[in-house]
């Protein structure tokens, strides 16, 4: 009868499978650290690329703020100048609004009646002045009524004095001022038309004093 010895064969066997086992392990440990290496770096890739963006947004930021204090200081600067601007418009409105006033006022006195003292207060005019006599006073004052420029007209005072031994009345005007809207062209009345003195105007008949309207 033959009798083989198996051992050293088994053992080879249970050598082979070890071998292959730890070999199985290496290369799963090693593709493992390739994978982690890999990761890592894709990883780090990613960290850097956000870090760039970061960055670039960073500066994208920075400088759209400078533009738009640039924007805002420029936004201030047109409302200086606008303000400004507004602001002279204003003083020639207010030095052309007084002009006319000046030749509304000059159109409506009438020959008999002569001006010492003109001042006004906001939209207030204080006119004072001497009349051959009330009716020309009241004259006076129809006159002013007619003009675009004149609202109300009160006589707040009216006096008797002696001017180079002729007695003449002496008054104090207070006249709104009410210049016509740009829009509007003039008051529902109308001004008087171009051309026309209104100082040539005939005296109206003798009537009896105009009563103040303010004051005494």
């Amino acid at each position: 009868m033959i009798r083989i010895n198996l051992i050293p064969y088994r053992e080879g066997r249970r050598l082979q499978k070890v071998q292959m086992i730890i070999g199985a392990w290496g290369a799963t440990l090693l593709l493992g650290i390739l994978l982690a290496f890999l990761v890592n770096g894709t990883v780090n890739d990613w960290i850097s690329e956000k870090e760039r963006q970061k960055k670039k947004n960073t500066e994208t930021i920075a400088a759209l703020e400078k533009d738009l204090g640039e924007v805002k200081d420029i936004k201030e600067i047109k409302e200086e100048v606008r303000a400004r601007l507004d602001t002279i418009a204003s003083l020639q409105n207010q030095r052309d609004l007084q002009v006319h006033i000046l030749d509304e006022l000059a159109l409506s006195i009438p020959k008999e009646v002569w001006i010492s003292q003109v001042s006004s207060a906001g939209a207030l005019l204080t006119v004072n002045g001497r009349a051959i006599s009330n009716a020309w006073v009241a004259q006076f004052m129809r006159m002013l009524d007619a003009s675009p420029y004149f609202g109300q007209v009160d006589l707040t005072r009216i006096s008797q004095v002696a001017e180079s031994e002729q007695k003449v009345k002496e008054f104090t005007l207070q006249i709104a001022i009410t210049p016509p809207l740009p829009q509007a062209g003039a008051k529902e009345k109308g001004p008087t038309a171009p051309g026309k003195d209104r100082s040539q105007s005939p005296p109206p008949p003798a009537a009896s004093p105009p009563a103040p309207t303010k004051g005494g």
